[in-house]
């Protein structure tokens, strides 16, 4: 009988432990990555239409959170736009990685300015203020005219993050500007970058003057092109920034979206996770203005399903999805 009892407390105590790592079946906790945060939350409300039984609770905490959270089976699935580094494949070896698809960042300029390309140290000169003038970098002599995006969307963070930079916000409202410096140095540039709210807005800031630099998503800024937009696409470090060389991870701009589960997923995780990467799935990565994954989206789905250039969850700040207070955009 002693025996009996305690193989019936050992089975409970499992169930209990089994449940608080991974959920109970009909409902699935996601963490992570506010870059993949909007995905996630366009892709619960499509699944929940046809899966009404099934409750998500959805929430961000940057890439280094998703990743430890679902290595520790504190949530079902992570969020990560970023490669999963050494030390956590060594600490959680039983994480699944799911790419559900690629977000790269063009460099952008007037279609009439001569310069076709710049290196990652030019950049970083351009807006910290080392550089100032176009024919420092090949171009003509006219004063270079930056401009960002405004805290809150995703494009900026990867662009921060990839150029070294940290910035610093002057003025309010319609005047808002950002100066920056080079992580690790302790005064900022006098070049003063004008914000922008939307994608929108950044392309027609580039179009409009002929010595602005600015950035886009890849697929938009290609797509803006091939339109006859009045702006040119430059490449980095002598590649070309387009959805091939991202897709072929020749482009250095540019990183995975990844979710990631804590051995093979089962159940109602493998039948979301099948979603995100079936067609309808990547329909919203690439309304999102991100880079799908399938061989045939990236030309096919841009094309068909992006109806305007400002899709209304690129932007963090505009998610109404549950998310957590967590200000790092990752």
């Amino acid at each position: 009988m002693r025996r009996f009892c305690s193989i019936c407390v050992v089975t409970c105590i499992t169930i209990l432990v089994s449940i608080f790592a991974y959920g109970a079946e009909g409902k699935i906790s996601i963490a992570g990555s506010t870059t993949v945060h909007p995905i996630i939350g366009a892709a619960v409300k499509e699944f929940q239409k046809t899966h009404p039984e099934i409750d998500f609770e959805v929430s961000g905490g940057g890439s280094g959170y998703g990743v430890k959270a679902a290595g520790t089976g504190e949530v079902q699935i992570g969020m990560a736009s970023r490669e999963l580094e050494d030390q956590e494949k060594t600490e959680w070896k039983d994480l699944i990685p799911v790419k559900i698809g690629l977000d790269g960042i063009a460099l952008v300029v007037h279609s009439s300015n001569p310069v076709t390309a710049l290196t990652k140290q030019q950049v970083q000169d351009i807006y910290t203020g080392k550089i100032t003038n176009w024919k420092e970098v090949g171009g003509t002599d006219s004063q270079i005219l930056p401009f960002s995006q405004v805290e809150g969307h995703v494009t900026l963070e990867a662009f921060m993050k990839y150029f070294e930079l940290e910035g610093q916000q002057t003025g309010e409202g319609e005047a808002r500007d950002r100066i920056h410096r080079k992580k690790g140095e302790n005064k900022y540039g006098q070049a003063v970058t004008h914000l922008c709210e939307t994608n929108q807005q950044t392309l027609d800031a580039i179009s409009e003057r002929s010595n602005a630099i600015g950035y886009l998503p890849i697929s938009t800024a290609q797509e803006m092109v091939s339109k006859g937009e009045r702006v040119k696409v430059l490449s980095l470090d002598g590649v070309a920034a387009t959805v091939e060389n991202v897709t072929n991870g020749k482009y250095p701009l540019s990183r995975p979206l990844l979710l990631l589960t804590k051995g093979e997923p089962t159940g109602d995780l493998k039948n979301f996770l099948s979603f995100l990467t079936g067609v309808e799935g990547q329909k919203i990565v690439a309304n999102l203005e991100f880079i799908p994954i399938q061989d045939a989206s990236a030309e096919t789905i841009v094309k068909s399903q992006r109806h305007e250039i400002e899709p209304a969850h690129r932007s963090t700040h505009k998610i109404s999805y549950q998310s957590t207070s967590a200000t790092e955009i990752q």
